[in-house]
């Protein structure tokens, strides 16, 4: 199977990205959380599509999860790497860590050379895109994932939007993982509403929801944290 490297880069391009005189900083937020795990050793996925990436966190731990595992894949980054509409309008912290230059954010550069300094390069494929560009990019080279990380704007709509989406690049066993359930009311009715009118599963674990037409509390051995469960009919 092509991967999506080759589509894109013609072979994974952050092994030559030049990360020269770039501070590391992988500062973020839930990214080694246990459901990675559940889900990359149930599935053992050839590919993983994250939306919404920052400075590679979650990413880098799903590669070296990879690794670990014996798995020969790929997570491909969709980002823009411009910033969130929160860390330009809401939070001075994250402002910074755009690092503007001339008024434009350097954050793809930030999250190259955490990628570099994890020594996964080779597994993580950046596309440079909104969510809805990404998506159509990922469409038309026919992308089907077995794991699907949604972690982009948290407005209701966006969201809803990103799941009707990737939801469609979804294997039919797969599973979609959506983060900042419960914290976030855009995200929270957005994914209720998603799991409710798909009749998927549900499982709520700390900030993060996983849905499924499968049961996945049986099969990737989740347990709900007791705020959120759902089965499907």
């Amino acid at each position: 199977m092509k991967r999506v490297c080759d589509h894109l880069h013609g072979g994974p391009p952050l092994l030559d990205a030049d990360v020269e005189g770039v501070a590391p900083d992988l500062s973020g937020w839930g990214f080694d959380h246990a459901i990675f795990r559940a889900a990359l050793t149930h599935y053992r996925p050839r590919l993983v599509i994250e939306v919404g990436t920052w400075k590679g966190g979650s990413a880098i731990h799903m590669a070296q999860l990879m690794r670990e595992l014996g798995i020969d894949g790929e997570v491909v980054c969709v980002d823009t790497w411009l910033g969130a509409p929160i860390a330009w309008t809401r939070e001075p912290q994250l402002k910074d860590s755009l690092r503007l230059a001339g008024g434009y954010p350097q954050l793809y550069a930030t999250f190259a050379r955490n990628v570099r300094d994890a020594g996964v390069e080779d597994l993580i494929t950046p596309l440079p895109a909104s969510s809805d560009g990404g998506y159509a990019v990922l469409k038309h080279f026919g992308v089907v994932a077995d794991v699907i990380y949604i972690d982009g704007d948290h407005e209701y709509a966006a969201v809803r939007r990103d799941l009707d989406n990737y939801f469609s690049l979804l294997s039919p066993q797969g599973t979609l993982i959506a983060d900042d359930f419960g914290c976030w009311p855009g995200v929270t009715q957005a994914a209720k509403e998603f799991a409710e009118a798909h009749d998927l599963y549900a499982v709520k674990q700390r900030e993060k929801i996983a849905l499924s037409r499968i049961d996945i509390a049986a099969a990737l051995g989740l347990e709900s944290d007791g705020h959120y469960e759902r089965r499907a009919a």
